[in-house]
């Protein structure tokens, strides 16, 4: 079984038998189980909420880009689920500071993809999102 950091397991151990004064006829099968209902490759956009100041990988489609160039920072927003600003959504953000590690505008080339982006689920005022510093973090399908 592979681990892999962004997955949240709990494991679990069940005794196959026991002799009559408990000790184990079988070697313990160790089965891991998830706390969030897994896409392949990471939980889905709306479950994110539920695992604030987790590193995970969340995955879901793209419904809307936005670049706030008159904001602090000139923020790229991919609203991921449902659209800004329905507070049920999920936001990957990436600042101006980190865009030119993109070799691409993400506004443009992450519009209508379907991605997962691993990183840290924080709230935002009413919203949820992860803060993209790289291109590493986000793979598009």
């Amino acid at each position: 079984m592979k681990l892999r950091p962004f997955a949240v397991l709990a494991l679990t151990a069940t005794l196959a038998g026991c002799s009559a004064d408990g000790i184990p006829l079988m070697p313990a099968i160790v089965q891991p189980t998830t706390s969030a209902s897994p896409t392949a490759s990471g939980i889905d956009w709306s479950e994110a909420r539920a695992h604030l100041g987790e590193v995970a990988t969340v995955c879901g489609p793209v419904i809307s880009t936005f670049t706030a160039t008159s904001s602090v920072g000139s923020p790229t927003f991919l609203n991921v689920g449902v659209d800004y600003p329905d507070p049920a959504g999920f936001t990957v953000i990436i600042f101006d500071d980190y865009r030119g590690a993109f070799p691409f505008d993400p506004a443009i080339e992450y519009q209508g993809d379907t991605l997962c982006v691993t990183g840290e689920i924080r709230p935002h005022e009413q919203f949820v999102q992860i803060e993209a510093r790289s291109p590493d973090q986000i793979t598009a399908r």
